[in-house]
């Protein structure tokens, strides 16, 4: 399932709470209205549906001052609603192009691939500075459901796009290294 078809069966604010929680380790129904333009008790009972629902669980999270606060965070179950870059399919005709063209030849593909994917981005991006275009970039890769997200932030690397991205989930082969991989990777584009 995609953002797109998301979006057209799900509440744009249920799906803007998941975005957002999808971006960081867990938030606050605090948290959560500081970044929306909701109520409090919008949020709250939003974010009840999507537990009920299963697609959010809560933790608490200790304050350095009186009780620890009520935080909700995505669930496995929801990684099903972001675009995986595991599939079964690619692995196995990566696999297969190894065991057919030699050791080199799935990397040679995947650098192939994503080269013709740069040219065919840098040729319709947007923007005179390398800012504005990181911020065309961000907007499209979101669009596309790869959770990117555009950050200027100078004492920190300068522009840059961020992305999540879900790996190795339940029931997908794993790639070749560990089991230890993390589930969700964070990618750092830097435009510089």
């Amino acid at each position: 399932m995609n953002q797109r078809l998301i979006s057209e069966i799900g509440r744009t604010q249920r799906l803007e709470i998941i975005n957002s929680l999808k971006r960081t380790k867990g938030m606050s129904v605090n948290e959560l209205v500081g970044r929306m333009n909701m109520s409090y008790m919008g949020i709250k009972q939003h974010c009840i549906t999507l537990h009920r629902d299963g697609y959010l669980d809560t933790w608490r999270r200790p304050q350095k001052m009186g009780r620890p606060e009520m935080v909700y965070r995505l669930t496995r179950r929801s990684h099903d609603l972001f675009q995986a870059d595991s599939h079964q399919f690619t692995l196995d005709l990566l696999k297969s192009a190894q065991e057919i063209y030699g050791p080199n030849a799935p990397e040679k593909l995947l650098y192939s691939i994503f080269k013709k994917k740069s040219a065919a981005l840098k040729a319709k991006a947007k923007g005179d500075s390398v800012a504005e275009r990181a911020k065309w970039l961000a907007h499209v890769r979101d669009g596309e459901g790869h959770m990117a997200q555009f950050i200027n932030n100078k004492d920190d690397g300068g522009p840059r796009v961020v992305e999540c991205h879900v790996r190795n989930r339940p029931g997908h082969a794993r790639a070749a290294r560990s089991d230890s991989q993390l589930r969700s990777v964070r990618v750092r584009v830097s435009f510089r």
